[in-house]
């Protein structure tokens, strides 16, 4: 299973607690899947809260990589 989040966010959304749940319902869905493991790669360009809800639901950081993206 491959979910990809649009970077279109609402703005009047934001900040409303939607993402714990949304994030919940996600990783409980692919944890029925039957895998022996659920990756989530995140970067910098994430919301500020988006971390600490990964690391409340239990995800802990495997490997930080450093890289440069191109200005567009």
């Amino acid at each position: 299973m491959n979910i990809q989040i649009p970077k279109k966010n609402v703005p009047a959304e934001l900040g409303r607690g939607l993402g714990k749940h949304l994030l919940s319902c996600a990783v409980g869905d692919a944890w029925a899947l039957g895998p022996q493991r659920v990756w989530l790669h995140t970067c910098t360009l994430d919301h500020p809260n988006a971390l600490p809800n990964y690391t409340t639901r239990g995800f802990v950081p495997f490997k930080t990589e450093e890289y440069e993206v191109a200005e567009c």
